[in-house]
């Protein structure tokens, strides 16, 4: 039981790192989730709102995650272009915009309603901003730039050495280890790429 549990794990793993080595997309929308996970740990949120961010952020990536699975089955079984199959990857491409347009709104609808906070905290905010987008310039950096190894290790360890000051700062432990465990998740794109 622990062995199929632990081999399950592996497999999951598996294609999320798949993923992220070999779509744009899913990489874009690490460094959105990293993005509100930075404005998470920075402005004071109630618990429902918390929720609805991290909801917002995992059906994004899950809907990536879930693109990438059917694009990869079409592929295999279409040994030729059809209409149908593009009908298949453009419609699930097209539920990940949807998704991905509605996290949108639900950021935008949080910092509408945290506004009065933000307008009152502007320099606090400012200071640690600064560190946020120093942070996902580094992400990026690393997710988009890893065929160079010593760039992308100079922006990861960039990336780890940003992070430390906003882990003690943070507001919110959750998004904290969410932000964390997003900048692990580059290392993944320096492993080869397998199709």
């Amino acid at each position: 039981m622990t062995k199929k549990l632990v081999q399950s794990l592996h497999f999951a793993f598996a294609g999320i790192k798949h993923a992220i080595r070999t779509e744009r997309n899913m990489k874009i929308h690490m460094l959105c989730a990293l993005a509100v996970s930075l404005f998470g740990m920075t402005v004071p949120l109630e618990f429902g709102t918390r929720v609805a961010l991290l909801f917002a952020m995992a059906m994004v990536l899950f809907a990536e995650l879930l693109n990438t699975a059917l694009e990869a089955i079409v592929d295999l079984y279409m040994g030729e272009t059809h209409r149908l199959a593009m009908v298949a990857k453009d419609a699930a491409a097209g539920g990940v915009l949807i998704i991905a347009v509605a996290s949108v709104f639900v950021f935008a609808e949080v910092v509408w309603l945290h506004w009065s906070y933000i307008a009152s905290n502007v320099s606090e905010i400012a200071y640690w901003g600064a560190f946020g987008v120093s942070l996902i310039i580094c992400q990026a950096l690393a997710l988009f730039l890893a065929r160079w190894r010593f760039t992308y290790w100079l922006a990861f360890a960039a990336s780890v050495f940003i992070y430390v000051p906003l882990f003690f700062f943070t507001r919110d432990v959750v998004f904290s280890v969410v932000a964390f465990i997003l900048i692990l998740l580059s290392l993944v794109v320096r492993e080869p790429k397998h199709v």
